[in-house]
């Protein structure tokens, strides 16, 4: 069917305003100067598959791991289901996250006891434990070195905050006080966007979401693609040189091979030198 371009641009401004207002709400709430001041968060919307449907434009740098953020988090609870009022916290990047003091909290949005979709804030948490103040440990050389690591847990249930999550996390970091304002900040992010998202549906009805939804992703694979066919086909391959990995005094070679075929790419990485000590 033909793409309703009209309602999908509407519901893609409306959505976009949210995002924004789910930031501007993170901002104003929040404890830490790297939230307020320096605006390192990021707000979404994904659908009910987890695909990332429209986000803020604050932090760029957070918006690609939302897609996988959301997958691998629901994957990993599949054994308990998400309900109505659950906010998950988790910042692993072996599971899916960005590195790790950037925390993400994401709430199932239930419209009529059905999944449509979910609110998402990612924000850098300035202080995560570990074994500097401000968790950027130079000298580090295994992810325990750079402070608290949080799986996908469930920090409020059915709306009830659970108290032991909530423990564990401020009890691993020199500055409670601020992380837990932080934190209550990024919660009230997806709060908003769970109450706003839903006044949305109910507004144009479930249907029409889920096909603007749909005719997003299409049309934005659809632009990608566009661009991607401008490129000619063929192999381009660069190497440069990192000088040292600030633990050992030796240069690390970076290979890139990026393939390109009738739109599709592919980037290669093979002849790069293995990982080093400190990356």
């Amino acid at each position: 069917d033909a793409m309703d371009m009209v309602t999908m641009t509407i519901l893609d401004s409306t959505m976009v305003a949210i995002c924004r207002e789910m930031g501007i709400t993170l901002m104003k709430t929040s404890y830490s100067t790297i939230f307020n001041e320096g605006l390192d968060f990021t707000c979404a919307f994904a659908d009910a598959a987890g695909e990332m449907i429209s986000v803020a434009d604050f932090c760029p740098a957070q918006i690609g791991g939302m897609p996988v953020l959301i997958k691998s988090c629901v994957r990993e609870l599949a054994t308990e289901p998400l309900e109505e009022g659950d906010v998950v916290v988790h910042n692993d990047p072996y599971r899916g996250g960005l590195h790790t003091p950037e925390h993400t909290f994401f709430k199932p949005i239930f419209v009529g006891g059905e999944l449509m979709g979910y609110a998402v804030s990612i924000g850098h948490v300035s202080e995560i434990g570990g074994s500097v103040p401000g968790s950027f440990a130079s000298e580090a050389t295994e992810i325990f070195h750079e402070g608290l690591r949080v799986p996908p847990v469930k920090i409020k249930r059915r709306g009830i905050d659970q108290d032991d999550v909530w423990k564990l996390l401020l009890a691993n970091v020199r500055t409670p006080r601020e992380n837990y304002g932080d934190y209550r900040a990024l919660i009230s992010a997806v709060d908003l966007g769970e109450r706003r998202l839903t006044e949305v549906i109910g507004k144009y009805g479930k249907p029409v979401f889920r096909q603007a939804c749909a005719d997003l992703l299409d049309y934005s694979e659809a632009r990608m693609r566009a661009e991607l066919a401008l490129f000619p086909n063929g192999h381009f391959s660069f190497e440069d040189v990192m000088e040292d990995d600030g633990i050992e005094d030796r240069p690390y070679k970076i290979a890139v091979t990026t393939h390109i075929q009738d739109g599709e790419v592919i980037v290669d990485f093979t002849g790069s030198d293995r990982q080093a000590k400190g990356a």
